[in-house]
């Protein structure tokens, strides 16, 4: 049996990207064996998850219509889609050039 006790998430703004989040996760078992082989796996799990971008998970809806990327600059503090993002000077820049050097490629 499990449950989630609490989620804190950081920065907790719903528009912007979460540099941090910590979940209180009650794991019983009163067998062993299946105690540990469920925190294996959701141990597995929530490093899958941290090392997905959390931009990634919007990318399906539209692959389904159409070819899909998403080109991400990140903003300073994990700020994002709210009045006070800011990025460093030269990010821009790069994230432009990325979707230049993608447009002028060949499709294959």
């Amino acid at each position: 049996m499990e449950t989630v006790g609490s989620f804190k998430i950081t920065p907790n703004l719903i528009n912007a990207i979460p540099r941090e989040a910590i979940v209180k996760v009650d794991l019983r078992n009163t067998d062993d064996r299946l105690l540990q082989d469920a925190e294996r796996r959701l141990g597995t799990f929530l490093r899958d998850l941290a090392d997905r971008d959390a931009l990634e998970i919007q990318a399906p809806r539209l692959a389904r219509l159409c070819p899909t990327a998403m080109i991400f600059v990140p903003g300073i503090g994990g700020i994002s889609l709210n009045p006070f993002e800011c990025t460093r000077p030269e990010l821009p820049e790069l994230g432009a050039n990325v979707l230049l050097q993608t447009v002028l490629r060949p499709a294959d």
